[in-house]
């Protein structure tokens, strides 16, 4: 997997969320797009932070106030993880994996410059190992046609 690079495997159409949303829409958008995080950016569009299914667990008693009706109390910028694990798109798997071990992570924001253009999470890299030893891939060292289906069942 040496020649594969975030590019390859990232997710394009990352879900983002702004800081001053409210609880309830960051816990409704993580359910309807079934994805475990997503980037959380200011006003001005800039990444200040990332939101995951983690965080709203350990903020559980927040949850709980937006589910007993307080929704003008909570919003995404009171939970968030405000250090973002970040790579570019040229990043190479080993990197990400490296980072994603290190931080105890599960996703990295892929940006080009200052814009976020993906996604990767250990899912990703998961499917990629699967499909190299599935396809044997990992033998010839080939990869380019190995991330060309990203939503193609894996089993």
């Amino acid at each position: 997997m040496d020649n594969i690079c975030a590019r390859d495997i990232m997710h394009r159409d990352v879900v983002i969320i702004r800081e001053d949303a409210p609880l309830h829409e960051c816990a409704h958008l993580l359910c309807e797009r079934r994805i475990t995080g997503m980037p959380v950016v200011n006003a001005h569009g800039m990444l200040i932070g990332i939101v995951s299914q983690t965080d709203l667990i350990q903020h559980q008693d927040r949850l709980l106030e937006v589910a007993n009706g307080d929704f003008s109390s909570v919003c995404v910028r009171d939970i968030m993880t405000r250090h973002v694990a970040c790579a570019d798109e040229n990043a190479s798997i080993g990197s990400l994996l490296d980072l994603m071990m290190d931080r105890k992570i599960h996703r990295i924001i892929i940006t080009s410059g200052s814009s976020i253009t993906g996604i990767v999470s250990t899912m990703d890299i998961m499917a990629l190992m699967v499909r190299a030893a599935r396809t044997g891939e990992c033998a010839r060292h080939n990869y380019s046609n190995l991330y060309s289906n990203r939503h193609e069942r894996l089993f």
